[in-house]
């Protein structure tokens, strides 16, 4: 008799556009914490909008960000890369300062819905 061995494939297909994709994992980083003036990985400015995300995922991807704790949706771009983000269900959210990125944290939580636009 055989022995049948099963593989999982580890990657795992985009969704379709437009599609909510899940509750991902967000989470933020700041200016204050020794970035004021770098550059994001991708050669721009930090600025509103930006997310960090995992290598699973190319500069200019849009994402919208869907909460209850919003009063609209969020329009984001991965314009960054961060060493914790690993995972293609994470984003790293940039703010200009520490306390503008826990106010929002605490707000809108560390979970959230994200819709994949490109």
């Amino acid at each position: 008799m055989e022995d049948t061995v099963l593989v999982e494939s580890a990657a795992t297909p985009p969704p379709t556009e437009g599609a909510i994709d899940g509750l991902w994992r967000i989470t933020f980083y700041s200016a204050e914490e020794g970035l004021d003036g770098i550059l994001s990985a991708e050669g721009r400015a930090l600025g509103w909008g930006m997310v960090a995300c995992s290598t699973h995922w190319d500069f200019g991807q849009r994402f919208r960000l869907h909460s209850d704790n919003l009063e609209a949706p969020i329009e984001v771009v991965c314009r960054d890369r961060g060493g914790a983000v690993t995972q293609r269900n994470h984003l790293d959210m940039w703010f200009p300062t520490d306390r503008l990125g826990r106010a929002w944290l605490q707000k809108v939580g560390d979970r959230v819905m994200v819709e994949v636009l490109e």
